[in-house]
């Protein structure tokens, strides 16, 4: 169902159509979700959540998108290789919701785990968030991320 809803994102759909797809994926998780597992579940529900980001992002919400992906990067239960790419996908988020110095913190770190833990994934997304950074290159923050991708 999520992969319903991201399609009618990219096809340009209505976003409360959007958004019956994303709550029905959401219920239809509910009535399948483990009890016994907690930590299964909490995985579960966090990607769930990352796969939403994504469809908000598709969208045109990006906003929404970064809020989703920081509440997870918040609990700190990721992977160090998938707190830099979803560090990155924040970063692309906030780069397209016109949010430039916040962009380019989040990418600085999300940077460092990409160059820590040899991600190519991550390091492509960081490649874009430079790039919708361009308008922005004389502020001190998307300067200093652009030099450091370079670096």
């Amino acid at each position: 169902m999520q992969q319903e809803a991201l399609a009618l994102a990219t096809h340009g759909e209505p976003l409360p159509v959007i958004e019956r797809k994303l709550d029905a994926a959401r219920m239809a998780f509910g009535e399948t979700a483990p009890d016994d597992d907690a930590t299964g579940l909490h995985v579960a529900t966090a990607t769930l959540q990352l796969r939403a980001a994504a469809v908000y992002t598709e969208a045109g919400i990006p906003n929404r998108a970064a809020g989703i992906f920081a509440d997870i990067l918040a609990g700190n239960s990721l992977s160090r290789r998938d707190t830099g790419l979803f560090g990155a996908r924040r970063a692309a988020a906030l780069a397209l919701s016109g949010h430039p110095d916040d962009a380019a913190a989040v990418g600085l770190d999300a940077l460092q785990i990409a160059r820590a833990t040899r991600s190519e994934r991550t390091t492509g997304i960081l490649s874009d968030v430079a790039r919708t950074l361009m308008p922005w290159r004389s502020r001190p923050g998307p300067r200093e991320f652009r030099e450091a991708m370079l670096a």
